[in-house]
């Protein structure tokens, strides 16, 4: 690591460690990740990032129903921009892979990601509002020839795509709308709506750990996936202790629809964290 008042740069490499219930754990020697991140600081209200990731996994994996294949080895180029103008917010990203996928399948996808939002910190409750779309790429056939299906990596979850987590960033469209209002000091108050319909048809939608959880091999089932609203309250109740709430609803539209017997999907949930 190097950073400076101005500007970052950060080099990295990671093998991953899987907990084993019967001893030790040791890492995954089969597993790689690295990479290079560097970001610059015009001022105090702009950043800009650009990084270089690379992902090599030689080790088999089975899924449900089929067979052993490399996860791949395969390259992220990327950058990011995001600031704040008189109170005008703003936050892209664009990133292009290129590489090898499943068995050893050529690999060329990319995602971009526009928001603009508004801080009103001169009316009641002090909100800021967003309008963001979020694009992944997908193939127009599930892992069949060349790949086109962006791989989102290692997932921050719903943070992007919405709490229910049955939509990740592979394969996706999303037209959302976000609003934060803060009540008291203490209270944090998240209002979201997620528009999906899939960027192929003949691919898979990806749930948020990156698994194929539907699919239309012929395509004919559609592609919008549904709306989704989510309700997030968090209570800062003091230096280390925070309540966190809330409740998050899919409604399924005809791709989901045509793909199962269940469409919609709800969660509600409480959780109290404590740091130390």
């Amino acid at each position: 690591m190097h950073h400076t008042p101005k500007e970052d740069l950060d080099l990295f490499w990671v093998q991953p460690v899987n907990p084993d219930a019967q001893g030790w754990a040791s890492a995954d020697t089969d597993c790689n990740f690295s990479g290079l991140w560097w970001t610059r600081r015009p001022d105090k209200d702009q950043t800009v990032n650009l990084y270089a990731l690379w992902y090599n996994n030689s080790k088999p994996f089975v899924e449900q129903g089929g067979t052993p294949v490399p996860r791949g080895n395969f390259a992220t180029l990327g950058g990011r921009t995001v600031g704040n103008y008189d109170d005008w917010l703003y936050d892209s990203e664009v990133a292009l892979q290129l590489g090898t996928i499943y068995r050893d399948q050529p690999l060329t996808a990319g995602m971009a990601t526009v928001s603009g939002g508004r801080h009103f910190n001169n009316l009641p409750m002090n909100p800021t509002a967003w309008l963001c779309y979020d694009y992944a790429s997908g193939s127009n056939r599930f892992r069949e020839g060349a790949s086109n299906t962006f791989q989102q990596l290692f997932p921050f979850g719903h943070y992007y795509l919405g709490w229910v987590d049955l939509v990740g960033r592979q394969n996706i469209h999303d037209l959302n709308q976000q609003v934060y209002l803060y009540p008291a000091d203490w209270i944090t108050l998240t209002l979201q709506h997620h528009n999906f319909w899939l960027a192929s048809a003949g691919d898979a939608l990806y749930f948020a750990s990156g698994q194929p959880g539907r699919l239309s091999r012929n395509a004919s089932a559609g592609s919008y996936v549904g709306d989704e609203y989510d309700i997030i309250l968090n209570f800062h109740l003091g230096p280390r202790t925070d309540l966190l709430t809330g409740w998050s609803k899919l409604y399924g539209g005809d791709f989901l629809r045509n793909t199962g017997k269940v469409s919609d999907s709800s969660l509600t949930y409480l959780q109290m964290s404590f740091k130390f």
